[in-house]
């Protein structure tokens, strides 16, 4: 953060969506680095989502979104093919 503003990225989530906004983990082995990782393409996200409604049936996800963390530092801007 620089004061109010986000140097990393954002995201939007509205009451009563779903979003995925992609996968992140951090490694500290030579310093903390961010690594992204997302789904790449529309048959991978319909999975994800299936298994997330598998194993959290009490979850609405009949309308989940694939609505990535928008960055400029992390990775690359990317929708859905």
């Amino acid at each position: 953060m620089d004061g109010p503003n986000s140097k990393g990225g954002t995201f939007t989530v509205n009451a009563g969506e779903s979003v995925y906004i992609g996968h992140f983990a951090l490694d500290c082995a030579y310093g903390p680095t961010l690594w992204r990782f997302y789904l790449e393409d529309k048959e991978s996200f319909e999975s994800y989502v299936s298994e997330y409604e598998a194993a959290y049936p009490y979850l609405d996800l009949d309308n989940a979104e694939h609505r990535l963390f928008t960055t400029k530092e992390f990775g690359h801007d990317f929708t859905l093919p």
